[in-house]
């Protein structure tokens, strides 16, 4: 074989050997980053459903209070309004649940009990 064969194939084994040492280098670059893309992005996922979480558990925490409230309450509807106003001086929700007024009816329409809520306002109260 010539010199100039045995360079050539040299050359071609040397192009090959580098190309095929490019190619793990840059995969395992791209997988080292992908990973770490994947992890951030789970990462990222956790967090989110996390909050949603958080979020849903306040709201039901919320929302078991008011009910429980407002069973107390339909307790409460069933005595006198004597008996029933050291609740409505206590118990009744708080500023938190953004209601203006509140009324309580008796089934036959009658009013048991009307009261303003939260800052003073301006407006006219409510049928006092």
């Amino acid at each position: 074989m010539r010199i100039r064969a045995k360079v050539c194939w040299t050359l071609i084994a040397l192009f090959i050997l580098s190309f095929l040492i490019l190619i793990v280098v840059s995969n395992r670059f791209i997988e080292m980053e992908t990973r770490t893309l994947e992890r951030e992005f789970i990462h990222d996922s956790l967090d989110r459903t996390r909050a949603l979480v958080n979020s849903r558990i306040q709201w039901l925490l919320s929302y078991t209070i008011d009910v429980s409230n407002w069973d107390a309450t339909y307790e409460l509807m069933r005595q006198d309004k004597e008996s029933a106003q050291a609740y409505f001086d206590e118990d009744l929700p708080d500023d938190s649940l953004g209601f203006d007024a509140v009324l309580f009816f008796r089934e036959d329409g009658e009013l048991f009990h009307s009261q303003m809520l939260g800052e003073e306002t301006d407006r006219a109260p409510f049928l006092d």
